[in-house]
């Protein structure tokens, strides 16, 4: 089988290397596709870090400004983080459907994970008025999954439950153990008709057409009926009209406990190899993009005892490193010339330098682009758009520190 391209986009073909009317085989349709995606990502978290970034300030520093402009403000940035995750869950059914989504097979204690989840969920429930009820705990179960996949999709579920459910309603998550593990969420909500009840798991449908007041992508039980199946495992709804509805997923039982928790290992590991804090009060911000710089500038005005150094590429950004000798930089990836890559190769082969904690701020957000900077030596990957408060903690991690001279 092959694919025609036949879209009049210069830009496109130009950054995919293709042209109008060119025939594909079915891998480099993939290829090209995935490609695509990266680059729409990338280009379009650009200016939402801008937007993000400006409204985060503009609220922050909203003490001389009228109570309504104050909400026009909130709504926009609502707006933009909606646009993201809309953005964000699109990418991953992309990455899914061409088979590039990473999904380990690890074990996960159920119950713990259910906890930390509903603990996030905490708030938007209580802005809902609704009371989320875990009826496992103090139980140890396990299964075989992907950690952080059976989370999104935990997520998903009782964040639906909650938003589609009735004032003053009840959230229940159950898990239990038979041949499978099964993790169930249960509301009091309206319920879904049965005629819809087979559709509810395709792209861009919406649990229930009527509340359109309701925010969401329409993508999330999609997503999550791909994690759930490619970690083998089944997804599905019973629901009562009138009365309310419970999802259901299975995983594969874990037939015998670990000894230890990978988790706790996991988290030693990672406090171990923390860079220690720096008494230095230099953070250089290596971006090509302006309007990033500006973002950041403002940003780190707020942030007392810190002095932002600014390179618009990383040549330049080299050698201020060599001069200044900063306790933190942040850099963009994609930068004219040498590359933010590159440049952190080259900063990592000096001795006097190579200790300086390195964080990339940069919209290339696909798995592989985080990983392989990692792997070259990153310290930390801020994906844009980034937020006041994502700085602030990366600042207090790497520069102050956190227990005793910098309070977020």
């Amino acid at each position: 089988m092959k694919e025609k391209i036949d879209k009049n986009d210069t830009e496109v073909e130009a950054a995919l290397g293709v042209k109008q009317g060119d025939f594909l085989n079915d891998n480099e349709a993939s290829r090209l596709k995935a490609e695509f995606m990266s680059l729409m990502s990338h280009e379009l978290r650009t200016p939402l870090n801008s937007i993000i970034g400006f409204t985060d300030l503009l609220i922050a520093n909203g003490s001389d400004r009228s109570p309504k402009n104050q909400e026009y403000l909130e709504i926009v940035l609502s707006s933009a983080r909606h646009l993201m995750s809309l953005i964000d869950k699109v990418v991953d059914i992309s990455k899914l459907e061409l088979g590039q989504s990473e999904v380990v097979s690890e074990e996960v204690e159920v119950s713990a994970l259910i906890q930390a989840s509903l603990g996030e969920l905490a708030q938007l429930a209580e802005e809902n008025a609704i009371k989320l009820v875990f009826n496992n705990v103090g139980q140890e179960i396990w299964c075989l999954g992907d950690r952080t996949r059976i989370k999104q999709v935990l997520v998903n579920l009782v964040s639906n439950a909650i938003k589609y459910n009735r004032p003053s309603g009840r959230v229940d998550v159950d898990v239990f153990q038979g041949e499978q593990t099964q993790i169930t969420v249960s509301d009091t909500g309206l319920g879904i008709p049965e005629d819809k009840q087979s559709l509810i798991f395709e792209p861009f449908r919406r649990l229930s057409s009527y509340s359109t007041n309701i925010e969401g992508t329409g993508v999330g039980l999609t997503i999550s009926k791909m994690f759930v199946e490619a970690m083998g495992g089944q997804i599905g709804v019973e629901s009562d009209l009138g009365r309310g509805s419970k999802f259901w997923f299975n995983l594969c039982r874990l037939e015998s406990f670990p000894q230890s928790n990978s988790t706790s290992t996991l988290a030693l590991s990672e406090t171990e190899n923390k860079t220690p804090p720096s008494s230095n009060s230099l953070v250089l911000y290596i971006e090509d993009n302006a309007v990033n710089r500006l973002v950041m500038t403002e940003f780190f005005d707020e942030i007392s005892g810190v002095e932002l150094l600014l390179a618009d590429n990383a040549h330049d950004g080299i050698a201020l490193v060599k001069k200044n000798k900063p306790a933190l930089i942040l850099m963009d990836i994609n930068l004219p010339g040498i590359s933010g890559l590159k440049a952190l190769q080259i900063i990592r082969g000096i001795d006097e330098l190579k200790t300086i904690p390195i964080a990339a701020v940069s919209a290339q957000a696909m798995k592989h682009d985080i990983e392989e900077a990692m792997q070259l030596g990153m310290d930390d990957y801020l994906t844009k758009p980034v937020e006041f408060a994502k700085i602030r903690a990366t600042v207090a991690k790497f520069v102050f520190d956190n227990r005793t001279n910098y309070h977020l």
